[in-house]
């Protein structure tokens, strides 16, 4: 029906001088839409007036509505909108008196956590990019502050002094959200409703009581300089700026730093402590790359927390983050370990609780090319040692490097160290050629992981959004891929040089899962479906993309925490895996795993992992892997 109709209605309203444009509703993807709509195959139905849409050339925008039931999709919203070049907005759930919605709002409403995957969605570089109107990346910019940190709305709105509602039956509101009409058009006149006593003071109320909280994406003419800043917002010249000002600080203040530095590497406390009060409690500050953390890096953390305890008798941990929401996402789903509490990465933060604290320690993760990292931390060793803090580097990785200073810096942070316990013999080895005495020890996501699988027990009930998904006569093999990463790579490969390498591997993966449609279901894991450390979730689409409909191929649209993961892995028969992490996760449970070294023309974390554990056989390069070598892989799978 719409084949016909569509381009009668475009027709018509060419002759008749009319702009027409065609809004989509969609809500996710097959299964999370038609839930949402309660009717089969209403995504079908709505995918194939996408297609006719952009057929016709119709200028076409498809709108999301995010809630509970669908804020872990709403990548995939974005995906398709890239892959059909139509635009997308997102809108958060409101309550709408008129619709008498209130209910059915507050049990779909957004929880903290969703609010934090929310907000570093909408403000994402890719989700901007992809939003062409400067007022609307304002507007996304202005919800994701207010939905992490709180306060009230910045962004105008036409219906405040402007706007009315009009509904198909007459009646007229100030606003598409206000509770009670101003009256209704077919029985008095609308200038008479919009500009009576009664309308103003409803207006006014509504200015001074709703608008402040409401979280309505209605918006407005912003000022000319604000508008000048959403029109930056992610433009290349923005971005430039700022690895400008990164790069000018490292460069500026590194060298003077490391000179001014250099004596805390000769005189720095000895371990164990033996001078501190009974009446205080032990705490650690936590450093690292605190923010941008995953589901596998809250494993770290939590295997950190752990060793702090058993080895230095911490009882309490502060974590410096450049995102505190997102990290108390992850020390809040930690279980059994000593009490946390996330705070700020700044100056004054850091200035604050550093006297209090027995120890700073670098807390996991890698010491690597990060300059505008490495320069804070500096700067918070420098504190310390000011102090006679001890320093620890507990768990940690090193490199690579691109620069020789960003080395120096790592050099010096471990110089500066009472203690170094490293996750790697590669890492071994480079504090070695320094001159460093290190330990080396397993990465302490293990250790977490040993202590929850045994304290949640074998194949505990899955997750409601699991059960249909693994329930399967087929075998099962959990697949985990990330997007290649620029820094990862040996010597300057091009943008288009990285896309054409990951689609290559797609492509030979694809071939593979091809040959076992009949007898695999292919289940997709984001161990990071965060926007900031390169979603997960962009590769599992781009997979989908490139795959026929025969392959059981399904994706995990969420953002597990530790414990989900464990569960979701026990009922896998085999993985595949490219995050670190997810290899850690998978090997841990002693499942059959194939390792996927993500390093281009160098080997990367991954590539040691398996080689340390003795399975250098289960792992290849993403650029030099073949179908061959994945069939034979899955075959051993299939017979083990």
């Amino acid at each position: 029906m719409l084949r016909q109709l569509l381009p009668a209605i475009v027709q018509t309203c060419s002759e008749k001088g009319v702009t027409f444009t065609l809004n989509i509703s969609l809500d996710g993807q097959a299964n999370v839409h038609d839930e949402i709509r309660q009717r089969d195959g209403s995504y079908n139905d709505a995918i194939e007036s996408l297609q006719i849409a952009v057929s016709l050339h119709i200028p076409t925008q498809l709108q999301c509505t995010v809630s509970s039931a669908n804020v872990y999709g709403v990548e995939g919203i974005r995906h398709l909108a890239v892959k059909f070049g139509v635009e997308v907005v997102f809108r958060l759930a409101t309550t709408i008196s008129r619709l008498n919605n209130h209910e059915k709002i507050r049990d779909i409403s957004l929880t903290d956590h969703e609010k934090s995957f929310f907000a570093d969605f909408i403000s994402s570089p890719a989700t901007l990019k992809k939003t062409k109107q400067p007022n609307r990346r304002l507007l996304y910019l202005d919800l994701a502050r207010r939905l992490t940190q709180g306060g009230t709305r910045r962004a105008p709105c036409y219906f405040q002094h402007e706007g009315v509602m009009l509904t198909s039956s007459g009646d007229l509101y100030t606003c598409s959200i206000c509770d009670s009409p101003m009256g209704n058009v077919f029985k008095q006149s609308p200038y008479e409703l919009y500009f009576s006593p009664r309308t103003s003071e409803q207006r006014d109320k509504m200015i001074n009581e709703t608008c402040p909280n409401c979280l309505h994406d209605q918006s407005g003419a912003w000022s000319p300089i604000m508008l000048a800043k959403g029109m930056l917002a992610n433009h290349p010249a923005e971005r430039l700026l700022k690895r400008c000002r990164i790069a000018a600080s490292f460069f500026t203040n590194g060298p003077i730093m490391l000179s001014s530095s250099r004596r805390f590497s000769r005189n720095k406390p000895t371990l164990p402590i033996t001078e501190h009060s009974s009446n205080l409690v032990k705490t650690a500050l936590l450093i690292g790359c605190y923010g941008g953390e995953h589901v596998g890096d809250a494993a770290i953390l939590g295997g950190v927390l752990m060793r702090l305890h058993e080895d230095f008798e911490i009882e309490k941990a502060l974590v410096a983050s450049f995102r505190s929401d997102r990290t108390r996402r992850w020390s809040e789903s930690l279980r059994d370990c000593i009490p946390t509490e996330v705070i700020e990465y700044t100056d004054e933060s850091i200035e604050k609780v550093l006297p209090t604290c027995t120890y700073l320690v670098f807390a996991g993760g890698p010491l690597m090319d990060l300059p505008g990292v490495l320069i804070r931390h500096l700067s918070t060793a420098i504190k310390a040692a000011n102090l006679n803090t001890p320093i620890l580097i507990e768990g940690c990785g090193i490199g690579p490097f691109r620069l020789k200073l960003s080395m120096a810096i790592v050099r010096r942070l471990l110089e500066m160290a009472s203690s170094i316990r490293l996750r790697t013999q590669a890492s071994i080895d480079i504090a070695s050629a320094w001159g460093l005495a290190a330990r080396l020890d397993r990465d302490p996501a293990f250790d977490y992981l040993d202590m929850r699988a045994k304290q949640i027990g074998h194949k505990p009930p899955l997750p409601t959004m699991l059960q249909h998904i693994c329930k399967t006569p087929r075998k099962l093999v959990g697949i985990n891929l990330r997007p290649l990463w620029q820094r990862y790579a040996k010597g300057h490969l091009r943008p288009q040089q990285m896309r054409t390498i990951e689609e290559n591997f797609l492509a030979e993966l694809g071939q593979a899962m091809k040959h076992f449609h009949d007898t695999i279901r292919f289940v997709f894991f984001p161990m990071n479906p965060d926007q900031y450390g390169f979603s997960d979730l962009s590769v599992a689409y781009a997979l989908k993309d490139k795959l026929s409909l025969e392959i059981d191929y399904h994706i995990w649209e969420y953002e597990p925490n530790v414990d989900e993961v464990i569960t979701f892995l026990q009922r896998m028969d085999g993985c595949i895996t490219m995050r670190f992490h997810a290899s850690i996760f998978a090997l841990a449970q002693k499942i059959p795993t194939i390792g996927i070294d993500y390093g281009i023309a160098q080997q990367s974390k991954v590539g040691d992992l398996f080689s340390e554990a003795g399975l250098g056989d289960n792992v290849s390069s993403v650029e030099k892997i073949n179908h061959q070598w994945l069939i034979e892989k899955f075959n051993s799978i299939i017979e083990s």
